[in-house]
């Protein structure tokens, strides 16, 4: 006598669609806003729970988006695919950070100039910010501060009418 047993799914992926791309390892590439390139964003899952999201119009954290799917164990051969790009891009960018760290990915570093950190500094000098970082950042905030303060109405929340007096805690005694 055969006993035939049916697996039940624990829970079910509702969300195949179109949009979703399998990548292997429990990877899936989900596209927001269009279809590959099309796409203004992506969000990686793994297991259906999302691990990043970037924002596609952003070139650095896409190449940081890509290196970092791989090294979670997704295909290069379907992450291209579904982005648009090539195997061989990947494969630079991979070997960017392998010899640059994300200094190399976030500079534009290129491993056929050169693969010395400092002769690529050398060469993207006029690229990096100069400088003391702190004040940049302040100057970058008061700025972004005095823009919201120019977006914003002002509002009397006084309550004070002519011929009232008011009285401090101490007069109250």
């Amino acid at each position: 006598m055969v006993i035939h047993m049916q697996q039940n799914v624990l829970f079910k992926d509702d969300k195949k669609n179109n949009k979703q791309v399998d990548l292997g390892s429990g990877l899936t590439l989900e596209f927001v806003g269009g279809q590959g390139k099309q796409a203004e964003t992506l969000i990686l899952f793994r297991q259906g729970v999302m691990v990043k999201k970037v924002d596609q119009s952003d070139r650095t954290a896409r190449r940081l988006f890509v290196v970092e799917a791989i090294e979670l164990g997704a295909g290069r051969t379907d992450l291209a695919r579904a982005l648009g790009i090539s195997r061989q891009t990947i494969h630079n960018w991979l070997e960017t950070k392998e010899y640059f760290g994300t200094e190399g990915l976030t500079q534009g570093y290129s491993v056929g100039q050169s693969k010395s950190r400092r002769k690529q500094r050398e060469i993207h000098q006029e690229k990096l910010s100069c400088g003391n970082k702190a004040k940049l950042v302040a100057a970058i905030r008061a700025k972004d501060r005095e823009a919201s303060e120019d977006r914003q109405p002002h509002l009397d929340f006084t309550f004070a009418k002519e011929g009232v007096v008011s009285i401090t805690a101490e007069e109250q005694v």
